[in-house]
């Protein structure tokens, strides 16, 4: 075993057995917590035979001095390539190995994408984390019941709703490093049959050069940016089965870039505009309810530099409409229909202003009884290029006794190339085929006697067939990727105050393909190292202090880059490094002002994230939230 790699599991198992000599005593871990991505209804995690990350409200809170991409970046099996690089730097979040585009983000258990961009992944940074009240991470292809995009897992983002009172106010304001500001203005209320929420979020950010600056000689200049960010969300019940909710988003995000990997550039610049409206709801009644949700997206961005102005526009138009029906207190089924129209606006494309419709239906059964439940589900899509295709997920899960879960998943996905691979003006091929994958997970889960302590190990598998990717001359098929890893996981409250994680992630990958009519592969996962150990203690140290330590080790990792000189890619190997995180909050008496501190890199490490591109040393933010 290689030295690096044996420090990342020797500091994981001694962090194991540290935590599991701890003396089983007070606090109890919530299992029963309720769920919704896993199954698109409220089900208590306990019963999910979904391997799930939960971001409570509380937990992003205490991350307001972060954005959603650090947040992320400290779970169990995500890494984010520019997570601490200069604020106003794309952001790319790679899920057990998988590119950006394999993982799909939803908003308030809605897809949400960018036709117009590379792999339809949306701009994650049009999205403030001031607006986001918890998250639900989902691991493993979900495509029966999200359709194409899901198949290394889903992220959903559940936005701040309506308060219990029929006012409720509050303030957040930070100040940090590189000149950072950070403003989120939030009312909502609930009134008899009518509810609301008005927040309004705008982060500004002087940065540093995106580009690295090597010699420290040619005084490279700094990369900023500006974000304004306004949700409306309004609650109607005109009685009590029926809810309706229109929304409203609309986000403006403006910065300058540089022109490649230790390349500085003085006047490029880009801006990004998102607006997002539509209505959601149910109906409830005593033994099935139906969910519906009807919106539409649009994202403009504009790109200038010294080559010119680049616009990419886009529009997704969505409709989603399922149902629940308990059959009996062991069965319940689930069935649907969504309706998906991407456009991308661009007249300069071998089709003007291309676009598709996918039109799919859905059902998943559910079955609970003693000590098994599972799922078993299909989805049926018809796309208006690429046809017909099915899809399908197995998810049983059994408790060996009361305190041992087993659980496995075995699922296909499905993913049509976008409008931008088959028609951009940038190596667009309309002869590329449609990417399917075959998922399994296997899963185990111990939780102990007294539920303040659980340990979970999970397995996992994922073939891609038909893979795209960017070559010489443009997007193509490769034949097949496959990806290999596992994931250790324990968690342990020694009393009412103290919590303990720790984690540790290996993930492999190869890309399978025939050149001279001869079978090769190789290594091809990109900044993701097949070794991460993290490490996370927070402490309630008495009713005012809270203070919380994140420790990450980030193993070394694979890059390429584009020589601006030679005009060639070449590949990099990227050293391992690790992060020391600290955040604290004071609480005063009254519970509505509170301070906090956020700093991050405390050993002000030297690192780097992508190849060529600049990492924040050691910075903090300050900042105080209040509550009305």
């Amino acid at each position: 075993m290689k030295k690096e790699n044996f420090i990342f599991v020797s500091l994981f198992f001694a962090a194991c057995t540290s935590i599991y000599a701890i003396n089983d005593t007070l606090k109890t871990i919530n299992y029963e917590e309720i769920v919704v991505t896993a199954t698109k209804f409220q089900t208590k995690l306990q019963e999910s035979s979904k391997i799930m990350t939960i971001l409570n409200e509380k937990q992003i809170q205490q991350s307001i001095g972060k954005d959603i991409f650090q947040l992320l970046n400290e779970q169990l099996g995500i890494t984010v390539s520019g997570a601490n690089a200069n604020p106003a730097k794309d952001k790319s979040i790679y899920l057990r190995g998988a590119s950006n585009q394999y993982t799909l983000l939803l908003l308030d258990g809605i897809p949400i994408y960018d036709p117009s961009g590379v792999g339809g992944a949306f701009d994650l940074r049009l999205i403030p984390i001031s607006q986001i009240s918890r998250i639900e991470i989902l691991y493993g292809s979900q495509s029966t019941l999200y359709g194409s995009d899901a198949i290394a897992g889903v992220i959903n983002l559940i936005s701040k709703k309506e308060g219990e009172n029929p006012f409720n106010a509050s303030a957040n304001l930070t100040l940090g490093s590189y000149q950072s500001q950070k403003t989120n203005l939030a009312i909502n209320g609930k009134r008899k049959a009518i509810t609301y929420q008005l927040g309004f979020t705008r982060n500004s950010s002087d940065g540093f050069s995106e580009a690295e600056d090597l010699s420290g000689k040619y005084n490279y200049d700094k990369d900023g940016y500006k974000q304004n960010q306004i949700q409306l969300d309004l609650g109607l019940r005109p009685g009590n089965k029926l809810s309706i909710h229109p929304f409203f988003r609309y986000s403006t995000y403006q910065g300058t870039y540089d022109a490649g990997a230790f390349q500085d550039d003085t006047i490029a610049n880009y801006q990004s505009i998102l607006m997002n409206l539509g209505v959601s709801g149910k109906y409830i009644a005593s033994k099935f309810e139906v969910h519906y949700n009807i919106n539409r997206t649009q994202t403009n961005r504009i790109f200038e530099d010294a080559f010119g102005k680049y616009l990419y526009k886009g529009y997704n138009e969505m409709a989603d409409l399922y149902s629940i029906y308990r059959i009996n207190n062991q069965w319940q089924i689930l069935t649907g229909y969504n309706y998906q129209r991407h456009q991308m606006i661009d007249e300069n494309t071998n089709i003007k202003n291309p676009s598709f419709q996918i039109n799919s239906l859905f059902t998943t059964l559910f079955y609970k009884r003693s000590k098994f439940f599972g799922e078993i589900g299909g989805r049926l899509n018809q796309h208006s290029v690429f046809g017909r295709n099915a899809v399908f997920s197995i998810n049983p899960a059994y408790f060996i006794k009361k305190n041992i879960k087993v659980s496995t998943n075995y699922s296909t996905g499905f993913k049509a190339p976008t409008l931008n691979e088959l028609y951009g003006q940038f190596g667009a091929n309309s002869k590329l085929l449609p990417q399917k994958s075959e998922s399994l997970d296997l899963g185990i889960q111990l939780n102990n006697a007294k539920n303040n302590y659980q340990a979970n190990a999970n397995l996992f598998s994922r073939k891609i067939d038909q893979i795209i990717i960017y070559g010489p001359k443009g997007y193509i098929n490769l034949n097949k990727q496959k990806d290999l890893g596992f994931e250790l996981s324990q968690r342990f409250q020694p009393d009412s105050k103290t919590t303990l994680k720790v984690y540790y992630t290996y993930v492999t990958g190869k890309v399978f393909t025939v050149n001279d009519q001869r079978d090769t592969n190789y290594f091809n996962l990109l900044r993701t190292p097949k070794h991460t150990i993290g490490f996370n203690i927070n402490r309630q140290l008495n009713r005012q202090l809270y203070i919380s330590v994140n420790i990450k080790s980030f193993g070394a990792r694979n890059d390429l880059f584009f020589d601006l000189t030679t005009y060639e890619t070449n590949s990099v190997k990227l050293k391992p490094y690790t992060l020391i995180d600290l955040y604290a909050d004071y609480s005063f008496r009254s519970s509505k002002f509170k301070l906090f501190i956020d700093a991050k890199n405390l050993l002000n490490q030297s690192y780097t994230e992508i190849y060529g591109y600049s990492t924040m040393k050691f910075n903090f933010n300050l900042g105080l939230c209040l509550n009305y």
